[in-house]
């Protein structure tokens, strides 16, 4: 037994399963660094503990190294438990003491809700000219710049003057904007400078990926020796050197594709287009208008003459919802013959090798009940939108007495997708944007739910069912698809959709018992906890050996 192994049987339960949800994010490592240090004084581990708090915390601190608050955090931490380097000790204390949250910001906070770019962008322009000395404007004009991919906004804030103790964190911006652009060599030389262990990790994989294989190997080692909590860079890594990363496959079998669409008759087209585009398709597809009254119909029949049988569609006068449409198409006697069904979202743009990555995902686990995607966002596509989703438990007790019996995990929010969502595993729950099913297990359990019409969670219902039952999702995360629909950064609902979405959680939280739900996550932490120990097993043995 490893001293990982060891070391993690003592480790709190909450504690073991935020790390097998992920080891990403920064709000996210900070809130398991938090737990580590409630218990701490009360524990005989309390090394252990303080140890891997330390470490937590300053991987949380590397992923926003201008955030002044959590540097704090850091340091004072630090002053009861020293564990910083001298380097980085310079940086956590230069960046507590000159990031300064200003009085009133009630005007910023009004135009960030706006989502006007422009405005967005004067304001942080002039904001950071008037107090230039003040990190907390460089952060937001770094944070809005990122995930605006305004470059811009960005290249004013890396090339206007640095202080020389933050060189290492201008140099790991430097880094992120050139990874997020694919200029893999500007990355990697700016990563060389830089401080945390992202942009060690990146500098290993450019190096595997460039037949520098022994060094990456090395890199790595010494990496998760020195690091083993990194589970999500652990899945990683099995899956690039066991080649998952790149596995295809084809089905055993016809598979009917389905969409529903209401007025999106420019995204639907476009969808259409990207499905048909795909390699060797020889799958019918069905398409479901959903009462439309813009243009679909004219555009599903000028589809239908070019594809002809390879298109069905069906044309309703109303709209019935997103479960309805689900239940629908998946009870056409027709599509009840097909082995296998996908349901697709009407505003995607899918990779041409769509369907052979999630005939790979069925490879790797033939026995799970749902495959799915990552999901990224089609303007930004750094942005992501979903990724493998996880019930947590509610740690507000408020929350608990207002009823809530479980959160849904949301720290891919937290970043931007520089690839450490790559990966291919077991999850309680995928997008509905894109995923597939094998047709005879989605009619074992039961239509999709009317009471999360018209839209909003009835996929996610569907997936906590088939958990109860003891079946599971799996996430590929290697299938990239590009989803119109805005989400988190930069969405702005209407107050009739919010209220809706708002509506169908409360019904979600109310539809099991808080023991069901408990039983769900139980079964994913099993099961996540067998699946990283597995491949830990190969990832280790295949470092270890230097041939």
């Amino acid at each position: 037994m490893d001293t990982f192994t060891s070391q993690w049987q003592l480790l709190p339960k909450i504690v073991q399963r935020g790390l097998l949800v992920s080891s990403e994010g920064k709000l996210h490592l900070m809130h398991l660094a938090q737990e580590l240090l409630k218990v701490a004084n009360q524990s005989s581990d309390v090394r252990l503990y303080l140890n891997l708090a330390m470490d937590l915390l300053q991987a949380a601190w590397t992923k926003d190294p201008l955030d002044g608050h959590l540097a704090g955090q850091l340091l004072a931490l630090n002053t009861k438990w020293p564990r910083l380097e001298a380097s980085v000790l310079n940086m956590v204390q230069f960046a507590a003491n000159h990031w300064v949250i200003p009085e009133n910001l009630k005007y910023y906070q009004r135009l960030a809700e706006s989502g006007d770019g422009q405005r967005i962008h004067h304001f942080l322009s002039a904001q950071f000219s008037r107090d230039m000395d003040n990190l907390f404007w460089r952060q937001q004009m770094l944070t809005y710049g990122f995930f605006d991919q305004n470059e811009n906004l960005v290249r004013q804030i890396l090339d206007a003057p640095w202080p020389d103790v933050l060189t290492p964190c201008r140099a790991l911006f430097l880094g992120n904007w050139a990874w997020l652009g694919q200029d893999y060599v500007q990355a990697v030389h700016a990563y060389n400078q830089a401080v945390g262990l992202d942009a060690s990790w990146r500098r290993a994989k450019y190096l595997y990926q460039n037949d520098q294989k022994y060094a990456a190997r090395t890199k790595w080692q010494e990496i998760l020796g020195k690091n083993p909590w990194m589970i999500s860079e652990t899945l990683h890594l099995y899956d690039i050197i066991q080649g998952t990363d790149q596995q295809q496959a084809t089905f055993n079998g016809p598979v009917a594709i389905a969409l529903y669409s209401f007025n999106k008759d420019d995204e639907l087209n476009a969808t259409l287009a990207s499905v048909f585009a795909s390699k060797s398709l020889t799958h019918p597809v069905w398409v479901l208008d959903n009462g439309s009254t813009d243009t679909t119909a004219q555009i599903l029949s000028s589809w239908k003459n070019r594809m002809g049988q390879r298109l069905e569609i069906i044309s309703l006068p109303v709209n019935i919802g997103a479960p309805a449409a689900r239940n629908w198409l998946m009870h056409l006697p027709q599509i009840r013959q097909y082995p296998w069904m996908i349901y697709l979202d009407d505003d995607v743009e899918l990779p041409s090798n769509w369907l052979k990555l999630l005939a790979g995902a069925v490879q790797a686990y033939p026995e799970a009940g749902v495959w799915g995607c990552k999901v990224v966002d089609h303007a930004v596509p750094a942005v992501l939108q979903c990724v493998d989703l996880h019930l947590e438990p509610v740690l507000s007790e408020a929350a608990r007495q207002a009823g809530k019996r479980f959160e849904v995990s949301g720290l891919h929010r937290e970043t931007m997708d520089f690839g450490q969502f790559d990966y291919v595993r077991p999850c309680t729950s995928v997008t509905g944007c894109c995923h597939l099913f094998r047709t005879d297990r989605l009619h074992d359990f039961g239509d999709f739910d009317l009471r999360f019409s018209p839209s909003q969670f009835d996929d996610l219902e569907h997936d906590i069912r088939l958990n109860l039952a003891g079946h599971y999702a799996v996430y590929q995360g290697f299938l990239r698809v590009r989803h119109k629909k805005r989400t988190g950064h930069g969405l702005h609902s209407s107050p009739g959709a919010a209220g809706s979405a708002f509506a169908n959680m409360h019904k979600l939280q109310t539809k099991y018992t808080q023991a069901q739900f408990d039983q769900v996550m139980n079964f994913e932490t099993d099961l996540m906890l067998r699946d990283f120990w597995a491949k830990r097993r190969v990832v280790l043995q295949w470092l270890e050996d230097k041939s």
